[in-house]
């Protein structure tokens, strides 16, 4: 602002080459989404330089995904082409005049007799105009709401130059007239970046005191449409047959497809199954032979890319491992009992080596599920837990560990499936079934 650059204009950042994959990725995208939410949060819209082979790619392979994307990007390809299309970038990624392209390096250019050394660029994409600088401070807080593809949302609040700003208080509701404080306030910061585990429509902050008085209230703001991607794994049967949970974020129920890559290969590929809106479900696959074979040869964790995508266009990527299990016989009678806030999403619990299992459920309730677990297999508890929480409208994992009496059981269980029943109490619901526990190595 000081050099004159009012908001509303882009601000790029320069990400030079680099090699990519690996922590250099990761690093990459975690810094530029960073960049990019300070700068929304300031006013500004945000910008990035790299070259077409490395930060470009890796933002090309996260658009649609709810990665946090710069408004516009700034290509580096000395082809020669006055266009700004792009082989590393997908046509329809940035495609409403987000783009510019350098597309030579330096080079004399000589203008009424005077040369200078530039480079070359062609221009469709944001711009820096002559807006003037304000010193007036804005009459009200600003806040973005960025969800995560692991199910989680930011939100990022600002309200640059207030006197006495000391800390931000959510607020969250199932409408914009219902809104109420939610958590704890957080400490303020240039911008604060709050973290949520539940799945509110919309959000707002109010700006507070050092007294805790309010100084101001952000407008209130519409969470985008989103998928979500819970979990680090998926396990898979000997017949290639898994499933990933998924959660449906947007205005109706979704229809989504799922396709998994081992490295460049394509090796699962779903049509469209429904999955619950502002819930969650199981999205099943079915592994190629190439699928199963690179399974099969994996040490038993296939690292592989899953992209889910819903009829609107909404889409999600991650990446996680792939674990195969084994039984043996026909599966033991199952069957689960639901409450309407708070659901079991799977009749099959998978166990470590180190006897530790996970139970997903969808807690459904208007505030978040405080929950308590117990396994028992007949008159046995093999496990039982303290409280888990999971958030309003969230996928979550409760985590439990088999007692030295339930893991002996486990071990001598018929085809590796034990019949166990399962007990989830909140305060406001209980849900319970009969699972199988499946042991993995």
């Amino acid at each position: 602002r000081a050099l004159g650059l009012g908001a509303g204009n882009p601000i790029y950042f320069d990400m030079e080459a680099y090699p990519r994959g690996g922590t250099n990725t990761s690093s990459v995208l975690a810094f530029l989404s960073a960049w990019t939410a300070q700068l929304h949060a300031n006013g500004y819209k945000s910008g990035v330089y790299s070259s077409a082979s490395a930060a470009m790619v890796d933002l090309a392979n996260k658009w649609g995904t709810g990665y946090r994307e710069p408004d516009d990007i700034w290509v580096a390809d000395w082809n020669g082409e006055l266009t700004t299309s792009d082989p590393f970038v997908p046509g329809g990624d940035w495609s409403a005049h987000q783009r510019l392209h350098q597309y030579s390096g330096g080079h004399n250019e000589t203008y009424r007799g005077a040369t200078i050394n530039i480079d070359g660029d062609y221009l469709d994409g944001a711009t820096a105009g002559t807006a003037a600088v304000t010193q007036n401070i804005a009459s009200a807080p600003s806040l973005t709401v960025s969800p995560n593809v692991n199910g989680t949302i930011d939100l990022y609040a600002s309200w640059v130059g207030k006197p006495g700003l000391t800390a931000w208080q959510p607020m969250a509701g199932m409408t914009p007239s219902s809104l109420a404080s939610f958590g704890s306030a957080a400490t303020a910061g240039s911008p604060t970046e709050i973290v949520f585990h539940s799945q509110f429509p919309y959000f707002s902050v109010q700006a507070l005191g050092s007294g805790g008085q309010v100084l101001g209230s952000s407008p209130t703001i519409a969470t985008p449409a989103h998928l979500a991607i819970y979990g680090a794994s998926a396990f898979v049967s000997p017949g290639g047959v898994g499933g990933v949970p998924v959660g449906c974020f947007t205005p109706s129920v979704c229809q989504v497809v799922a396709k998994i890559y081992a490295g460049r290969t394509l090796i699962a590929s779903t049509g469209p199954q429904l999955v619950p809106m502002n819930g969650g479900g199981l999205v099943y696959f079915r592994l190629t032979a190439t699928g199963r074979a690179k399974l099969a040869r994996s040490h038993r964790r296939l690292p592989v890319q899953l992209t889910v995508r819903d009829r609107s266009g909404t889409s999600a990527t991650t990446t996680l491992n792939l674990i195969p299990f084994t039984t043996f016989g026909a599966a033991p009678g199952r069957s689960l009992s639901q409450a309407s806030a708070l659901r079991i999403l799977s009749l099959t619990d998978f166990i470590s080596a180190g006897s530790v299992g996970g139970i997903a459920v969808d807690c459904l309730s208007a505030t978040p599920c405080q929950l308590r677990t117990t396994v028992t297999v007949g008159n046995t508890v093999v496990a039982s837990t303290g409280s888990e929480r999971v958030g309003v409208d969230e996928l979550g994992y409760l985590t439990f560990k088999l007692t030295a009496g339930g893991k002996a059981m486990l071990a001598r269980a018929n085809g590796n499936q034990l019949l166990a029943h399962v007990s989830i109490i909140g305060a406001n619901a209980t849900a319970t079934g009969t699972v199988a526990l499946v042991r993995f190595i």
